[in-house]
């Protein structure tokens, strides 16, 4: 949208409520779009804010404007109020009864996945291999409602630097359409060995992002197991509170590894060493450039989260998303419900995280 025919009036009302919403003070020329999660919104600084700039006090944007603009200022922000009430109440939300709120709370507690809780704004302290995104409700387009898990995360402008991921809740789409993608779907016939086609052949293959890359294989087992069967490949990290890492996940000894020998999986799963269940395969990546992540968090699409590794071999349910967006809190939770229709996932169903 072209900010140059934006009235005064707007262009200030626009500027406060995204200070508002940001948490942070932007420049008057530079406004862009910006959408944010329940939790990361300071209602208090809106009183801060206000007193801020129609009391004079230092840093004030608002007497560069004269009163009549500030006055439309003030009118602007009551016309958009009663605006979202108006919503609020044809969403039924401003007739909700003190049961309502209670049953609402009880289905988000029940909803909400285990152990995941929000990481630190602070890109620095999160992004690495391990780290979860869930996408805002209102990011639209390929991503919308996915949950990504990162594996790679570099910032130097050298070489292959940036961030690389897989959306970890969708099966990709099969031949037909009530079918979803099996690894025979998406491997040659001529390029499929008969060890591989044995062992693998109808393991749902998900839809781990928009660029194209070669197969990629996550797969579960214990640390004596792994070194027993020389399958190989890279632990994938679980992020703690305290910013260190574990690669067990939390509820059993299994470390979940990136990559890693396909051939010898295939062995292990024919002879038995290794269960089917635990190795799942993905087509497609996520990818970032560097720094193009960081700004897409920082402009709200994306949460950071930790979460357990092995949501990433689990089998992908669409309700993933909602289970994490209970985890978050009440407001994420009710946000994520307000976005559902009676054609999406189910929003009565249980906690997803049957890992």
């Amino acid at each position: 949208e072209d900010e140059s025919n934006t009235s005064p009036h707007h262009l200030l009302f626009r500027w406060l409520l995204k200070e508002v919403v940001t948490g942070g003070v932007h420049n008057l020329d530079t406004l862009s779009r910006q959408q944010s999660f329940p939790s990361h919104v300071d209602t208090h600084y809106l009183r801060n804010i206000i007193r801020r700039e129609f009391r004079f006090d230092n840093g004030a944007v608002s007497p560069r404007f004269d009163d009549k603009i500030r006055r439309q200022v003030a009118f602007t922000a009551i016309h958009a109020l009663n605006d979202k009430l108006s919503c609020a109440e044809s969403l039924g939300i401003l007739k909700d009864s003190h049961t309502d709120i209670a049953s609402r709370r009880e289905r988000n507690n029940k909803q909400k996945a285990r152990h995941v809780s929000p990481l630190p704004l602070d890109p620095a302290e999160y992004l690495k291999a391990g780290c979860f995104l869930i996408a805002h409700p209102l990011l639209t387009g390929f991503f919308h409602r996915t949950v990504i898990c990162l594996l790679e995360h570099t910032e130097s402008d050298e070489g292959s630097g940036g961030t690389y991921g897989l959306i970890v809740n969708r099966v990709g789409p099969g031949p037909r359409k009530e079918e979803t993608w099996k690894l025979r779907d998406v491997i040659r016939p001529d390029c499929f060995p008969d060890k591989l086609s044995k062992a693998f052949s109808t393991c749902p293959v998900r839809e781990g992002g928009p660029v194209h890359v070669s197969l990629q294989m996550i797969h579960g087992c214990e640390p004596e197991e792994q070194e027993r069967l020389g399958v190989g490949g890279t632990v994938l990290t679980m992020l703690q509170n305290e910013n260190d890492i574990t690669s067990a996940a939390i509820d059993s000894d299994r470390a979940i590894y990136f990559q890693g020998n396909i051939e010898e999986a295939a062995e292990a799963v024919i002879a038995g060493d290794l269960k089917h269940d635990n190795v799942s395969f993905y087509v497609g990546a996520s990818c970032w450039t560097v720094g193009q992540l960081e700004s897409e968090i920082e402009r709200g699409f994306w949460f950071p989260v930790r979460a357990p590794p092995e949501i990433v071999l689990d089998q992908p349910k669409e309700d993933l998303w909602l289970s994490m967006m209970c985890a978050l809190g009440e407001d994420e939770a009710n946000l994520a419900h307000l976005f559902l229709s009676e054609d999406d996932i189910d929003s009565t169903c249980d906690a997803c995280d049957a890992f």
